[in-house]
């Protein structure tokens, strides 16, 4: 990773959320998009942030729960500590 994409927190390396921009194309197959910047290390930083395209409308009805295809097996939980600054 470039140098200008990492920051430091006591004294360990962090890298930069990267920023997505896509077409409406690959907006379309949202999944395939995901596949894809997951294999150019969109992770790395663990987390990410994409921008959709102008011409995409989000649902103005919302989502029904009871309509989406996925389950999520194992979803991520963080546990913080506090860290002392010297």
């Amino acid at each position: 990773m470039p140098p200008d994409m990492r920051r430091s927190a006591s004294g360990l390396p962090i890298s930069e959320a990267r920023v997505y921009r896509p077409t409406m194309e690959e907006f379309k197959d949202f999944r395939k998009f995901v596949e894809k910047i997951e294999a150019e290390g969109a992770g790395e930083a663990g987390i990410c942030k994409v921008i959709p395209p102008k011409e995409w409308i989000p649902r103005k009805a919302g989502y029904n729960l009871e309509d989406m295809n996925f389950l999520i097996n194992r979803p991520i939980l963080q546990k913080f500590n506090l860290v002392s600054v010297r």
